[in-house]
């Protein structure tokens, strides 16, 4: 299917979850491909934007639901705040790094861009929810809990750096000398290293997502540690 065919779908065609999670994922090649161009119609991107909304906040509603459903109430916010806020803040950046190496993609293309890799995140933290469902209802312990739940918040955002490393390192820079393609390389590896760390840490700012149910609600987590310490802690207990 050509990219074009994308905008003659019906509006009721394109308000349907279905149609995303079966054209989406089907043809992500496509379609990002079109996003790229910057290409895309409102009457894709408005849906999309809702579709990785919803999934974040379903995923984040049930691990905060370990605890209570205040707890759940307040990870469906947290969540999504999470992702869109991350990108927000490194968007600028991997923006100007492009148009000063001279990569062949606009403001828009890479905002639409960006807003496909959530959408694709979004999707596969969705995919994993019954599996997170499960473990919760088995009465599994908090820490395993936690550290599963981490560990597939980690699995899509290493497919968000995938899709990056796959459509903007190998594809955009295809035009450019050897010598701007190895330096522009190098420099993205470091933007998405930084995306990574402002990510977990600004997920661990906003933390708990989970709580361990003995304890009562919390909004926040108090700041005596940041994501990694935490981690590392939570292995060697």
């Amino acid at each position: 299917m050509e990219p074009q065919v994308l905008g003659r779908f019906k509006p009721q065609e394109i308000m349907q979850i279905e149609f995303f999670f079966n054209y989406l994922i089907q043809n992500k090649q496509e379609v990002i491909k079109q996003a790229l161009k910057g290409e895309l119609p409102k009457s894709i991107l408005i849906p999309l934007l809702f579709l990785s909304v919803i999934s974040l906040a379903l995923f984040g509603f049930m691990i905060g639901c370990s605890h209570s459903l205040l707890q759940g109430s307040a990870s469906l916010v947290k969540l999504p705040l999470l992702f869109f806020t991350t990108a927000v803040i490194c968007f600028p950046t991997l923006y100007i790094f492009l148009a000063l190496l001279g990569a062949n993609i606009s403001f828009t293309g890479l905002g639409q861009f960006t807003l496909i890799s959530i959408s694709i995140m979004s999707i596969i933290l969705f995919a994993f929810a019954p599996v997170s469902l499960f473990f919760l209802l088995v009465g599994t312990d908090y820490q395993s809990y936690k550290l599963l739940n981490v560990g597939m918040m980690s699995i899509a955002g290493f497919y968000g750096v995938y899709l990056f490393h796959k459509y903007i390192l190998s594809e955009k820079l295809e035009t450019m000398s050897r010598k701007v393609q190895k330096r522009t390389r190098v420099l993205l590896s470091l933007w998405l290293f930084m995306f990574g760390l402002i990510g977990t840490n600004l997920g661990f700012a906003i933390s708990p997502f989970f709580r361990n149910p003995d304890e009562v609600f919390m909004l926040f987590t108090d700041k005596t540690e940041n994501f990694f310490t935490h981690i590392f802690n939570i292995l060697i207990s």
